[in-house]
């Protein structure tokens, strides 16, 4: 990205393109461990451990999530 604005251009296409995830949830811009996502605003957090996760993920119904921005795309953005 070369510059903030690019990053908020990115977030705002993203968000219209897909308004909503597939539960019918709002889709939001957030950042996860350094990357910038467009995520179902009604997807759990990660749970307090793996099988507790994998059982959530059965359960649950399915939600939407992408990668918008990499580290590396949101590090010469700053």
């Amino acid at each position: 990205m070369d510059d903030r604005m690019g990053v908020l251009n990115v977030i705002e296409s993203a968000e219209r393109a897909t308004p909503t995830c597939e539960c019918g949830a709002v889709m939001a811009a957030v950042m996860r461990d350094g990357r910038l996502w467009l995520d179902c605003s009604a997807r759990p957090q990660q749970k307090a451990g793996r099988l507790a996760w994998a059982v959530a993920f059965v359960i649950e119904r399915p939600h939407t999530r992408r990668l918008l921005l990499d580290q590396d795309e949101l590090g010469l953005a700053a």
